[in-house]
């Protein structure tokens, strides 16, 4: 993560400082955030729903890619706290959406068009062949 924002740092001419200098490291991360935001306005996005950018850092991992594919477990309605939300809506990307809670599938067909799953996400099947 870093080596993430130090690119991205200097990708915008800009370079870290000592640690100290930031009063606490809510401080730190909030500029972070206003840091990704301000990458992903400049390269076509509007607005991220996940709570610490995890779909801006993987934007700028695959330098904002588009139409690419993701799988997210855990969905809940699809908007609130989506690590994929922007990258369906903004980027093209499809993907697989799984939420086994019974109180979220109504929100999340509503509010997502990508493939989604709500039979809960386990290490081996209990299908039986």
């Amino acid at each position: 993560m870093k080596k993430l924002i130090q690119r991205t740092f200097n990708t915008l001419g800009l370079h870290i400082g000592n640690a100290k200098a930031h009063k606490t490291n809510v401080g730190a991360v909030e500029e972070i955030h206003h840091l990704f935001q301000y990458v992903l306005e400049k390269n076509g996005g509007k607005e991220s729903k996940a709570q610490l950018k995890q779909d801006v850092f993987a934007l700028i991992e695959n330098d904002f890619k588009r139409d690419g594919f993701f799988v997210e477990f855990g969905a809940a309605n699809g908007v609130h706290l989506s690590n994929t939300y922007l990258l369906e809506k903004e980027f093209g990307w499809r993907g697989i959406l799984a939420e086994p809670a019974r109180m979220w599938h109504a929100d999340l067909q509503r509010n997502r068009t990508c493939a989604i799953e709500m039979d809960c996400v386990w290490s081996k099947s209990l299908i039986q062949n």
